[in-house]
């Protein structure tokens, strides 16, 4: 059939004809309800129907034909495609009723410009409408190799797909062959280096602790050795003080015996002084007596006070000789008080000597210890960090050998060839029972990732594939394998509003329980 011609914007009516393989009309049943839907490539439909014997937007004619009224289409330029929707009773379902579907193309434009004819005809393919199945006898050995011909096109495309797949399941496996090679390298590799990094871990650590436990026992050495140092300095200070004071009262009690001894020495001088002027006075009354002897008495009186005035100065002489000697005995014992005390300030002297030389090792000592301990510390530091960066590149390693497990599952993963869709055709507004769009990627053994993408107008699609009504109308929705997506399918879904299901010969249906059955 040639392509007609129908000006987009006009009304137009259409006559449905309806005839089997052969090319014989085939009358449409009167007891069997129907609907046609009507579409451009943009997506908007029209939709013709007989429900419960009621025609909408057609009408019968006599010989099987059925006239559509185009009013007021709002069908948008491009090549009318329509689909004729059958419920047929039939008892292997559950509710009674088989849902039969014929898409076709009508070969018919709509376009800007005029029609091309004032009588649009289509003539559908739809020999189930009788009710019953085609069988050999009704069709001629051409008719039946034609019939055949798309099953055996099929079967060359499959066997050319199950090569096509053999060959890149080969070509896969020896993928996955190098990648497994690689896979036991990374994973030799990441032992012996998780084992490298063990070991450093252990002996850094096993240093570190080694390193602070002689650092604290040094440090502890060290105080020790700084309070034995600092208790010796005090008492060596204390000694030295002790000394100091006793050096001080000798240097004074010198001081005070050197005094009596210079006191002593001028009375000594004074005495000295008068002996000998005794004397000399003693030598004068001598020669005084001896030039005089012969007035002997009248120098007898002289002689005699003379002589006593000598041994007078005598026993002065001896008194001062006795003090001077008192006065040098305390002069020496004076000395050797102060010689003493000095010996005492030089020993206070010497330990507080070897007492600052302890002081200073032990805070040599000290200092020692905490350059060790920062010396440990910063060893312990220094591992840990190492520590952190062998975690970081164990982490990094671990996610080089995920992301080489994921590609590997991806690999080995089938090639899609296709993919099944099973939706149903309608969902009705406020129906609690859930609906679904399920993708199956084929084969099985690929990976089933799929995406449902709806236009949202009349339904939604959720990510696991359950329909959410929205609206009364009819959505377009995308069925995508995420891993072939040349395989997509687009499907219609329709929401309606609920209705009361009626038999063929018009009466409500009722369940086993006797309740309405609603659509």
């Amino acid at each position: 059939m040639g392509t007609q011609y129908q000006n987009y914007k006009s009304d137009f009516v259409l006559r449905e004809s309806f005839v089997d393989i052969t090319g014989k009309a085939v009358p449409l049943p009167t007891d069997v309800d129907f609907t046609l839907r009507y579409w451009t490539k943009h997506g908007r439909e029209y939709v013709a129907s007989r429900q419960g014997g009621v025609y909408t937007n057609c009408a019968p004619e006599e010989g099987g034909t059925l006239l559509v009224f185009f009013k007021a289409h709002n069908l948008c330029e491009g090549e009318l495609h329509h689909e004729l929707h059958l419920a047929l009773d039939n008892p292997v379902f559950e509710d009674g009723t088989q849902d039969v579907f014929y898409p076709a193309d009508l070969h018919i434009l709509l376009w800007d410009k005029a029609s091309s004819t004032d009588k649009l005809t289509s003539g559908l393919v739809a020999d189930y409408t009788r009710g019953h199945a085609f069988t050999f006898d009704d069709f001629t050995a051409d008719q039946i190799k034609e019939l055949q011909r798309p099953a055996q096109e099929a079967a060359d495309r499959y066997d050319a797909a199950i090569a096509d797949y053999n060959r890149k399941a080969s070509e896969q496996v020896e993928r996955v062959g190098d990648v497994a090679d690689v896979l036991e390298g990374l994973e030799d590799d990441f032992k012996a280096d998780h084992e490298k990094l063990a070991k450093e871990m252990t002996d850094t650590t096993e240093a570190a602790k080694s390193a602070l436990a002689s650092a604290e026992k040094t440090a502890a050495d060290a105080a020790k050795a700084a309070q034995t140092a600092t208790a010796e300095a005090q008492a060596a200070q204390k000694r030295a003080n002790a000394a100091a004071d006793n050096a001080n009262a000798a240097q004074k009690t010198a001081e005070t015996a050197a005094q009596e001894a210079a006191e002593a020495k001028q009375a000594a001088d004074k005495a000295t002084a008068a002996a000998n002027k005794a004397k000399a006075d003693a030598d004068k009354a001598a020669q005084a007596a001896t030039s005089a002897a012969g007035d002997a008495t009248a120098n007898a009186q002289e002689a005699r006070t003379a002589a006593h005035a000598a041994t007078a100065a005598i026993k002065t002489v001896g008194q001062v000789t006795d003090d001077a000697r008192s006065i040098a005995e305390r002069a020496e014992a004076a000395a050797a008080a102060a010689n003493a005390a000095k010996t005492a300030a030089d020993k206070a002297t010497a330990a507080a000597t070897k007492a600052k030389a302890d002081a200073d090792a032990a805070t040599a000592a000290a200092t020692k210890a905490k350059a060790d301990a920062d010396a440990a510390t910063a060893a312990a530091i220094a591992a840990a960090q190492r520590a952190e960066a062998a975690t970081q590149a164990t982490e990094q390693q671990r996610a080089v050998l995920y992301a080489l497990i994921d590609r590997a599952q991806h690999v080995t993963a089938g090639v899609p060839t296709g993919m099944e869709v099973e939706a149903p055709a309608t969902v009705t507004m406020g129906n609690p029972v859930k609906q679904y769009v399920r993708g199956r990627v084929l084969p099985t053994s690929a990976l089933q990732n799929v995406l449902y993408l709806a236009d949202g107008k009349a339904v939604d699609v959720l990510p696991d594939g359950e329909i959410v009504p929205q609206a009364i109308g009819t959505s377009r929705v995308h069925v995508i394998p995420t891993d072939g997506t040349r395989f997509y399918k687009t499907i219609q879904v329709e929401t309606v509003a609920p209705r009361i299901r009626t038999t063929a010969a018009g009466t409500m249906r009722l369940d086993k329980q006797g309740n309405i059955r609603l659509t």
